[in-house]
């Protein structure tokens, strides 16, 4: 397989953002609804503890993937039913590689539970957190958000099945695109510290809407060639495109 993969500029994170609460306005009630469903199947699958949270991590690779078949369709003006965000289960062609994302994305979460609950507990007492485990914990997190960021609209548009390419490729994408990637998650923490005031109640439309704002970043950096996608943008920056052979 081929992938081409842009290389986008740092205000593109903007346009993300600005484009992608456009097609919220069109459809508000779906992408809320959908956002609610996914946050109450988070809460449930926690009083669950680990088996829950295992079954939550299998599953939510599937939400995700109908999630972004719903913005793919609102992004060439049409609408969505809320049964499309599981539309992914019946799609036999990629059912075993997204439950093996969720179950690798389960163990990460398990390697770093040692760590974590130091280093948030330093942050929320005011405490110094241990520097090393701070480094580690910081490098993990971003090692892994790169590794899974794209991985599932690369699994369901593609339809690649081979875990380690998908990976691979979401890998690649992100490291190139670092620097327009680190304003999105500058702009997306802010969006997210706005709700405080709300006590959070906020996030049931800056969620939805940072999501579609993930599709919209995958658009333009994958390039997909789908054949319903015909009025995505050209956000590339010419020659700082390149293809990537998997």
């Amino acid at each position: 397989m081929t992938i081409q993969i842009n290389k986008v500029a740092p205000k593109n994170a903007l346009q993300w953002l600005s484009r992608a609460w456009v097609l919220f306005k069109e459809q508000p009630g779906l992408w809320m609804q959908s956002a609610f469903f996914m946050f109450a199947a988070m809460i449930a699958s926690g009083l669950l503890q680990k088996f829950g949270m295992l079954l939550f991590a299998l599953v939510h690779p599937f939400l995700m993937a109908g999630f972004y078949h719903m913005a793919l369709n609102a992004k060439n003006g049409v609408n969505s039913p809320f049964s499309d965000l599981f539309c992914a289960f019946k799609d036999q062609r990629i059912r075993k590689v997204l439950l093996q994302l969720g179950l690798v994305s389960f163990g990460l979460s398990i390697l770093l539970t040692p760590l974590s609950p130091d280093f948030y507990l330093a942050m929320t007492t005011g405490e110094q957190p241990d520097p090393q485990a701070t480094l580690l914990f910081s490098l993990i997190n971003i090692l892994s958000s790169m590794l899974f960021y794209y991985a599932v609209p690369i699994a369901y548009f593609y339809h690649e099945q081979d875990f380690l390419v998908i990976m691979k490729t979401s890998f690649m994408a992100c490291l190139h695109n670092l620097p327009a990637l680190f304003v999105f998650s500058i702009l997306s923490l802010g969006l997210g510290l706005a709700t405080f005031p709300t006590m959070g109640l906020g996030m049931i439309i800056v969620a939805p809407w940072l999501m579609l704002a993930g599709y919209l970043s995958f658009s333009d950096i994958l390039c997909p060639d789908l054949p319903d996608d015909k009025n995505g943008e050209d956000s590339s920056n010419g020659d700082d495109d390149f293809t990537f052979t998997v």
